[in-house]
């Protein structure tokens, strides 16, 4: 007979995601990110991405002394990291009507995340990816519920001044913009 004592239950392999709001002036932001020209194909279909930009110029260099600080603070004793994180690189994505961008991750970074400068509830949320879908071979035809333990994604509706972060690792994705308003973010890695 097996008792309450015998049976030992762990959950494995979690994963931090940080969401909070910032209280910075988004127009500097827009305004800043309205004036970059060169655009860059990686993942995004239609829409802008921009080159990397200095970081240390204003208006981004107290957005990155903010970043760095949440980013330490809150994954450095988690992700048992050696050093401190910085900020690798930072760019800004605009995506117009229907622009989106495709499933993809950040290798060889630590910790990436996403500062939404302007959006609105149609803008397309961030998807996050499970890496390792193949558990809905065995579920899809029988759960009754897609929770943390049998779900494959998981969306987040961005707001206004909203930073997430997440392991860079994580593959993620952005949903088309339904808007006619331009979704605009800064995008960064930190290492």
């Amino acid at each position: 007979m097996l008792t309450k004592n015998m049976i030992e239950k762990f959950i494995i392999f979690p994963t931090p995601i940080i969401k909070t709001q910032l209280e910075e002036n988004l127009n500097i932001f827009k305004e800043f990110a309205l004036s970059l020209k060169e655009n860059k194909i990686f993942t995004n279909v239609g829409g802008f991405h921009s080159s990397m930009l200095n970081i240390n110029e204003p208006p981004l260099n107290s957005l990155k002394d903010k970043i760095t600080k949440i980013a330490n603070d809150n994954f450095f004793e988690d992700l048992k990291l050696k050093k401190n994180l910085e900020i690798e690189n930072m760019w800004v994505n605009i995506n117009g009507y229907k622009d989106y961008n495709q499933e993809h991750f950040h290798p060889y970074y630590i910790i990436s995340g996403i500062y939404y400068v302007n959006v609105n509830d149609q803008s397309g949320e961030l998807k996050l990816h499970k890496n390792d879908s193949l558990h809905l071979m065995s579920l899809i035809n029988t759960t009754k519920e897609f929770n943390l333990f049998t779900s494959s994604s998981y969306l987040i509706k961005p707001k206004n001044n909203m930073l997430i972060l997440f392991p860079s690792w994580i593959k993620h994705s952005v949903m088309p913009n339904l808007s006619q308003e331009k979704r605009i973010s800064i995008a960064f890695d930190l290492c």
